[in-house]
This record gives C-alpha cells, sequence and structure tokens, in this order.
C-alpha cells in the first residue's frame, strides 16, 4: 500500500430507521472506532463531524487540534 498525506474518510451511520406500514422513526445510536492497522506509522486524526440527513453540521466529536493513533493503536 502507498504511503499518502491527508484525506477525508466519509462513513455512514443512521440515528433512526423507518419500521412498520406507519413509517414509524426508530431510535438508534451509532458507535465509531478509528484504528490505526498500520505497524509503523501515527495516524492523525483532524476532524469527526456528525452530519444530519440535510447536510447540517450537528455535533463535533474532536475537540482538540490533533488526535493520534499510534500503530495498532
Amino acid at each position: 500500500m502507498k504511503l499518502s498525506r491527508g484525506g477525508t474518510v466519509y462513513v455512514s451511520t443512521y440515528s433512526n430507521i423507518f419500521v412498520g406500514s406507519a413509517n414509524e422513526k426508530f431510535q438508534l445510536s451509532a458507535l465509531l472506532s478509528i484504528r490505526n492497522t498500520d505497524p509503523k506509522y501515527t495516524v492523525t486524526i483532524t476532524k469527526v463531524d456528525y452530519y444530519n440527513s440535510d447536510g447540517r453540521n450537528i455535533k463535533t466529536y474532536v475537540k482538540t487540534e490533533r488526535t493520534t493513533c499510534s500503530p495498532f493503536d
């Protein structure tokens, strides 16, 4: 695999789903786990945002300027 620098990863998650014939909303929870599987290099996470279906930012989860994941962390 070629070493890269910078990039964006989009992870789709749903906070609710529609169930039944009346299309009632069923609330869900989500868990995002970020792992660094590289044995040599540290990964730096600069931003984790949660957006609603309309593209509006609901919450920012990374409050510090940078968060790192050591190899195999």
